[in-house]
């Protein structure tokens, strides 16, 4: 089977040795070491997927892929990032028309799964395209008669197609900015053998996000509750990852309650919070598995943790005081890490306030922390699809004909001796 061609840009030679060392087995590799390079490459192969660098000297990733999007526009683009580019990703959705955004330093194996994806879309596009083409060649055969009906049909297919295209760029919007926040199923599963995750999105996108990354024999999960809902939440889910990431990742701060200040720290900058009226905040649940010592730590902001042990429920309070939040000025909060012993089987819980502030029931009341609480103990020891499956059915029946009013989010994982 034919490789398919990759062209990769990056104006450094060893990231450029690295990728085609990683993935020369799986794809017909192309490098350059500039966008000039990688143009005079797309003119004379057929690429199908571009990767490129977003900070090069001559011309941003951003205006290379802008650029080549007349002369090769079905080229599936995708772009490399640090956590320092935010506002640069923002263009390249707008307006570099890319799949993808990768933070660096990628990782192999999820790098080769969104090379795949993106393959996979490009298949699907030229097959649409073909079966465009056929159709329009077997209608050249039709006589007089049916000619005024096949006007009427391709009229009426062209006004469909142009609602179908503005759905579908709303929902390719959303699935970027999602898809580029949320973990991916693979790594969960392969970190945490029972969990699941109950995720309902109030609008296309999201406010509320899960995060997790694994470092030496710790792993970090996290549900966070941004303020506001659509595209102004998911905006702050992309700077709370990226933050989270750079915090935890780069810098190597592991304890909780300084990864919480840190990126308290690191939003009020980000947002000149300090000096503004503007608090997007976050509310956060942050777990750290210390697989080697046998420990839980947790730190939170708002939500807490809720932990199941003997069948007895404990519920870890967070601080009472938002990330980036409202607070008086010159006041630094402080945030507290509490321990959980895992050498006895645990069931704990990472939620936003979405399950428990629902309306519904016959009195058109809350939820409440109260009636989540008590679903979770009694439904901990049962299997965590189960669980998962009796979470979604009570929230459907307390809902009934009340629409969402925010996002929901919720995250349980057995730890087993």
């Amino acid at each position: 089977m034919e490789k398919a061609c990759i062209l990769f840009v990056d104006d450094e030679k060893h990231n450029l040795t690295a990728f085609k060392s990683a993935f020369r087995r799986n794809y017909e590799v192309f490098l350059a070491n500039s966008a000039e390079e990688g143009l005079k490459i797309l003119q004379e192969n057929p690429i199908k997927v571009i990767i490129t660098d977003q900070r090069m000297p001559d011309m941003t990733g951003v205006e290379l892929l802008e650029k080549i999007i007349p002369t090769h526009p079905d080229a599936i683009r995708m772009i490399l990032t640090g956590f320092s580019d935010v506002e640069a990703i923002i263009n390249a959705i707008n307006t570099g028309q890319v799949y993808r955004y990768i933070t660096k330093p990628w990782d192999k194996n999820e790098l080769k799964i969104t090379i795949d994806n993106a393959l996979e879309a490009y298949h699907l596009r030229e097959e649409n395209k073909a079966l465009i083409q056929n159709l329009k060649a077997a209608n050249e055969g039709l006589e007089e008669k049916v000619q005024k009906r096949t006007q009427e049909i391709e009229q009426y297919l062209e006004v469909v197609k142009k609602q179908w295209d503005g759905i579908q760029a709303s929902i390719s919007y959303a699935q970027r900015i999602q898809t580029a926040i949320l973990p991916l199923e693979e790594t969960l599963r392969n970190a945490l053998p029972e969990y699941f995750i109950f995720y309902r999105p109030r609008d296309i996108v999201s406010g509320d996000f899960y995060w997790f990354t694994e470092i030496d024999q710790k792993q970090f999960l996290v549900v966070a509750d941004c303020t506001g809902h659509g595209v102004s939440g998911a905006f702050m889910t992309m700077l709370g990852t990226q933050a989270l990431a750079n915090i935890i990742i780069q810098n190597k701060i592991h304890s909780p309650d300084q990864i919480l200040s840190e990126l308290d720290d690191t939003l009020q900058t980000m947002l000149q919070s300090k000096s503004t009226l503007l608090r997007d905040g976050m509310d956060i649940v942050l777990c750290v598995i210390d697989k080697q010592q046998k420990v839980l730590r947790f730190a939170g902001a708002v939500n807490p943790l809720v932990v199941i042990q003997h069948n007895e429920m404990q519920v870890l309070k967070s601080s009472r005081y938002s990330i980036n939040g409202h607070r008086r000025e010159g006041q630094v909060i402080n945030f507290t890490t509490h321990t959980v012993d895992l050498t006895v089987d645990t069931m704990f819980y990472l939620f936003s306030d979405g399950l428990q502030d629902q309306f519904g029931g016959e009195k058109k009341r809350k939820f409440s922390s109260k009636r989540l609480r008590n679903l979770l103990l009694e439904n901990h020891q049962k299997p965590i699809t189960t669980q998962n499956r009796l979470l979604a059915q009570a929230l459907d029946e307390w809902q009934g004909e009340f629409d969402q009013i925010d996002d929901m989010v919720l995250i349980g994982v057995r730890i087993k001796l």
